[in-house]
């Protein structure tokens, strides 16, 4: 469904840069074929929101493959181009960095670069209104800084990669058993992820020691001793 709104998109703003000459014209086609675009989304409510979401996603996982890197971020623009005409923006912000978190706990993104540029514009409103060759690339919409969390998930990431790199290396290698285990410590509030009620996952006693030690070395803080506290994880995704 997104492809093909991206395609009609793209081949209504040809039409115009074909069809009309004038550039105070254009302009107002330009704000008709938006308003049309605009009335149609509002009428499937937070569904084009979300589709849109999970469009990026798919294509953020799927990466650029042997496509050249000005053929990907054309794909990426062509969807946000879709984002300017939904009023539910904070339905695709929720779902977007859902996604995002996923993408990025599971390693499933193609690129980090990719995903730093995409953040990049989302919270600055650097995208295109159309696809269309007269449009002003350097029109903005209104500064969006929630799109800010991305940055600190981002952070987080690179903070326990680099605690995880030091802690492995003063175990050293006789102890390698140890260093099989990797934890990733998250600020909570910068992840989209809500504490729910979930079943007790049951651990090996073996296993919740090695996670014991590095947790210990990361939070110096005493850590709860008792076992049935120590074999108690929930699940965030």
């Amino acid at each position: 469904m997104v492809e093909r709104l991206v395609a009609f998109n793209c081949s209504a703003s040809a039409v115009l840069t074909l069809s009309v000459s004038s550039r105070d014209m254009t302009k107002d086609f330009e704000y008709a074929l938006h308003d049309a675009f605009a009335v149609g989304f509002k009428k499937r409510h937070n569904k084009p929101a979300e589709m849109i979401a999970r469009h990026i996603d798919k294509l953020m996982r799927k990466g650029q493959n042997s496509a050249a890197a000005e053929a990907f971020n054309e794909q990426l623009d062509a969807s946000l181009a879709l984002y300017r005409f939904t009023a539910d923006k904070d339905v695709f912000r929720a779902f977007y960095h859902r996604a995002l978190a996923k993408r990025l706990l599971l390693g499933r993104s193609a690129s980090d670069d990719a995903e730093k540029a995409m953040l990049k514009k989302l919270k600055e409103g650097a995208y295109p209104s159309t696809c269309a060759l007269f449009c002003d690339l350097n029109e903005r919409e209104d500064y969006d800084p929630e799109f800010g969390m991305g940055d600190h998930m981002f952070r987080d990431l690179a903070l326990s990669r680099d605690s995880m790199a030091e802690y492995h290396k003063r175990l050293g290698p006789e102890r390698a058993a140890e260093q099989m285990l990797t934890t990733i410590v998250l600020q909570q509030s910068f992840w989209p992820f809500s504490s729910r009620a979930v079943q007790d996952a049951i651990v090996p006693t073996s296993v919740c020691l090695l996670l014991l030690v590095p947790l210990t070395y990361v939070f110096p803080s005493p850590m709860p001793t008792d076992a049935g506290r120590a074999r108690r994880f929930r699940g965030i995704l």
